[in-house]
């Protein structure tokens, strides 16, 4: 009886012990962990290693960039810088006063000694002819609007002008279609301030008391038609301030 006791307790533990095996064999099987890392260890990922030498450039270009384009904002920002105020001299151009429309008769009787009057600027084009005794044309000479040109005389409203004082060459052009009155308004007026210089400085010369001052008072002395020259100074071809008064001075040579 003992020997059969034996062997069935020996046959027992050997199909317990099959399945203990088996459970444990499948228990490995089915664990996805383990599988995962099997597949791990026979296919490794590879990973490309980043060259930051390439990277740096690409990264310093563009906060470069981002500054640039900040900076230039806040530029823009910026108030401009305070400067200080200029002095500008006033333009002064000459009025048809009272005076000088009874001076002219209200441009109907125009002395003779207004001529011949220089610097006259035409507004549309003329073509000056020399004529012979008979009447013919010996030369002629085309002159462009905007030119200027000598009026030598009126004849009722037109104008017997030449390209300078000593020229013969001649043609009419109607007084409105030319600076004719500006140019007389400017003598007009520049004529009244060379006699008040004059005045001035004959005064001044009188209560002189040394040569040194009367030196002084000679340079601001200002002869027939020095003043009288139009011409674009900075205000226009009339201006009468002093600013291009002093200029014309200069320019003929009365003040060094």
């Amino acid at each position: 009886m003992k020997i059969y006791k034996i062997l069935s307790i020996l046959i027992l533990c050997g199909f317990t012990g099959c399945e203990i095996q088996d459970v444990s064999n499948s228990f490995v099987d089915d664990n996805s962990t383990s599988k995962l890392l099997s597949a791990g260890e026979t296919n490794p990922v590879h990973i490309e290693p980043v060259n930051t030498d390439e990277i740096s450039p690409i990264i310093d270009k563009q906060f470069h960039q981002i500054r640039k384009e900040t900076d230039i904002k806040l530029d823009e920002k910026k108030p401009p810088p305070l400067r200080l105020k200029e002095v500008v001299t006033p333009s002064i151009q000459p009025k048809f006063s009272k005076e000088l429309l009874q001076a002219v008769g209200n441009w109907q009787k125009i002395p003779k000694s207004v001529f011949p009057l220089k610097n006259v600027s035409i507004r549309e084009p003329v073509t000056f002819k020399l004529l012979g005794k008979n009447g013919q044309i010996m030369a002629s000479i085309p002159f462009l609007a905007g030119k200027e040109v000598v009026a030598k005389s009126i004849v009722g409203t037109n104008l017997l002008i030449s390209p300078t004082v000593a020229s013969k060459l001649e043609a009419k052009i109607s007084f409105e279609n030319t600076d004719f009155q500006e140019c007389v308004a400017f003598r007009f007026e520049m004529g009244k301030k060379i006699i008040k210089m004059r005045n001035a400085t004959k005064n001044k010369s009188q209560n002189a008391s040394n040569t040194s001052d009367s030196k002084n008072e000679k340079r601001g002395t200002a002869d027939k038609g020095e003043l009288l020259i139009p011409g674009d100074f900075g205000h226009g071809k009339f201006c009468i301030c002093s600013d291009c008064r002093q200029k014309r001075l200069a320019l003929t040579g009365s003040m060094k």
